[in-house]
């Protein structure tokens, strides 16, 4: 992304952009320390399905603040979704592979910070593609990154500390799959910031999230040698209509 802004002549930090890149790194922070706690004190089917969920937190942003229109056909496609991620995920299956699936009163929690979270990222794209500092995003961007590795850097050698934990040593094969998901992230990122703007709320929030876990599913079983249940290859099917349906009735 640095060499990027450089070759480009995009490298510029002005307030309002080092401001929305203190806010923006805050936010990714966030998401990822409410996440990680949600997962280690609940079950990870709820978990990934209550985050997938996030995208109704900024399609109700954009209904209501920046007069999105929906329809009836528009609500059934989204049920018609929510229906096809929770076939997806297969809690049931899962439930057998887990041993953890109480819901306790720390994972409702966490939970309910990281779908906040998750939603704020949402509204977050939307709030600074409006703005003044829109055309700085790559600048905006490498800020937020470098200081939200620092801040999770902190988090991560503080709470090692009071739990008396070594830190972690990271193993070549490990660093490499580091490099390729920090490339990957950094695109996907991107794409997102761009689409928030171009497209209604209403249809890109639900496409991208609702994707990503139809999409991953699928990735599974095609990539990855997983074996899907009845309910997760529906859940694909279904997925993959109600998405395209979405994209028509908008």
């Amino acid at each position: 992304l640095l060499a990027f802004c450089i070759f480009t002549n995009t490298l510029r930090f002005d307030t309002v952009t080092v401001a929305y890149g203190i806010f923006y790194a805050f936010l990714l922070c966030a998401l990822q320390v409410f996440k990680q706690l949600a997962y280690s004190n609940g079950p990870v089917a709820i978990t990934t399905l209550v985050g997938a969920c996030a995208f109704l937190i900024t399609t109700a942003y954009t209904v209501i603040f920046e007069d999105d229109t929906i329809s009836a056909l528009y609500v059934i496609g989204i049920i018609a979704l929510l229906c096809a991620l929770f076939l997806c995920i297969d809690i049931k299956k899962k439930q057998a592979a887990s041993s953890n699936m109480n819901l306790s009163q720390k994972w409702v929690l966490w939970c309910s910070l990281m779908l906040a979270s998750g939603g704020a990222l949402g509204i977050f794209y939307r709030v600074f593609g409006s703005s003044s500092a829109s055309p700085n995003m790559n600048s905006m961007m490498l800020f937020a990154s470098a200081l939200s590795a620092v801040i999770l850097f902190v988090i991560s050698f503080a709470s090692n500390g009071l739990t008396k934990q070594p830190l972690p040593k990271i193993s070549k094969t490990a660093w490499k799959y580091m490099l390729i998901n920090g490339f990957t992230s950094c695109i996907y990122i991107r794409m997102n910031l761009s689409l928030a703007n171009l497209l209604p709320g209403t249809l890109f929030f639900p496409v991208s999230n609702g994707g990503i876990l139809v999409l991953s599913t699928l990735t599974g079983v095609l990539f990855f040698s997983e074996k899907p249940s009845k309910k997760q290859l529906i859940g694909i099917l279904a997925g993959l209509a109600s998405i395209a349906y979405i994209g028509f009735v908008k």
